[in-house]
């Protein structure tokens, strides 16, 4: 069940309908649109039934399902390229938020991605009771929703999430195109799925050369793969009809003289639909790009404290580290029953914004005016 059916859309454009749902303007007396969020006790179209000749019953409800039931008439002038692609703007399914204890409509990402992970029809199938790291959940919804200032004044939320997902794609695949949203990362530990979002957290623990047990090793950089100075890539627009649209990139110049040229690493956001939102995301990557160090740490069981994804402060006078911050991305016992961990280098630039986005297309393409709105002749 949704929350609303906002706008109906005749390739690309709005159809504006009254309250009986007959359209206005260039389609009045061709268009007749019905909507139904599937929450309707009866049938929620009782017109298609008395049109259809006995082929939609009252027994066809469709219950718990969001739909339409279009109706058109035809005609050359109205349709000149034949039936129209029907789409719609919609506010989409209801999910649970466990810091008001409401299920209602939601863009927060994680909200969203723990939904979906409960799902059973098109998610993964887990019992939020037993499944779901609550406290965790909570923090997680708490970043999302932190305003950023923008540059053209105002603020919006850090992290958002809307788009749309097919029943016929693999879940962990829609899973990974969600997390995208607000570059997340899901963890299933100890038989419960935790939600990170991106963002910096100050870390409690200190670990030094006192908690190893071995020597550790000491990758100083990324891969070439993995190195970039500068991102670019698509989000969904919704100045552009809701089409895939390219954000502008972003770069950083201090970084492209350090690596000679300037290297491009393309993303996808099939969740983002602001420009601002995408162009913080893109930084992300570039900065973590720079964040290059990863240690293997054999650990005694000191660590037994730390845990997937938390940030910790690492301590080795040897490698001139005072309370350097490492983010734990890997974390099993070993062998011995003791604790190996692998960290990587962060730090609480990557996820600083300050009103740095650039504005999308202040200059508008054309000026002409709609190929379909055409003047009476003079």
């Amino acid at each position: 069940v949704c929350e609303e059916i906002e706008a109906i859309q005749f390739n690309d454009e709005v159809v504006p309908i009254d309250g009986d749902g007959n359209a206005t303007g260039k389609y009045a007396g061709y268009v007749r649109i019905k909507k139904s969020l599937g929450a309707e006790d009866g049938q929620p179209f009782p017109d298609l039934v008395a049109e259809s000749e006995g082929k939609w019953t009252e027994a066809h409800r469709q219950t718990g399902r969001t739909k339409l039931y279009v109706r058109l008439t035809f005609s050359v002038d109205v349709f000149p390229t034949g039936l129209p692609n029907i789409t719609a703007i919609i506010k989409g399914r209801k999910v649970y938020d466990p810091r008001t204890t409401l299920t209602e409509w939601s863009d927060n990402p994680s909200l969203c991605q723990a939904d979906f992970l409960c799902d059973t029809v098109a998610g993964l199938g887990c019992v939020y009771a037993d499944e779901i790291d609550e406290a965790q959940l909570i923090a997680a919804a708490n970043i999302d929703d932190e305003p950023v200032t923008l540059t053209a004044g105002g603020t919006e939320a850090r992290y958002t999430l809307n788009g749309t997902a097919s029943v016929n794609v693999e879940p962990r695949a829609t899973l990974g195109r969600m997390l995208t949203a607000n570059a997340g990362k899901a963890r299933y530990i100890g038989g419960v799925w935790l939600l990170f979002p991106a963002a910096y957290v100050v870390p409690t623990i200190t670990l030094s050369e006192g908690d190893l047990r071995d020597v550790p090793h000491i990758n100083p950089r990324l891969s070439a793969s993995d190195l970039s100075n500068a991102v670019k890539g698509v989000y969904v627009a919704e100045d552009n009809f809701w089409q895939a649209s390219d954000f502008p990139p972003v770069t950083n110049a201090t970084y492209a003289a350090q690596d000679g040229a300037q290297i491009f690493h393309d993303i996808a956001l099939p969740f983002t639909t602001k420009p601002a939102t995408a162009q913080r995301l893109a930084k992300i990557m570039v900065e973590k790009s720079r964040q290059g160090i990863s240690v293997q740490f054999p650990s005694k069981l000191t660590a037994f404290k730390l845990s997937t994804w938390e940030n910790s402060m690492l301590t080795i006078s040897s490698m001139g580290w005072s309370s350097k911050v490492f983010k734990v991305t890997g974390w099993k016992f070993s062998p011995a029953g003791t604790i190996d961990l692998t960290l990587q280098e962060e730090a609480a630039a990557c996820y600083t914004w300050s009103a740095e986005e650039t504005i999308v297309d202040p200059a508008p393409d054309t000026n002409l005016p709609a190929w379909d709105s055409i003047d009476a002749p003079g």
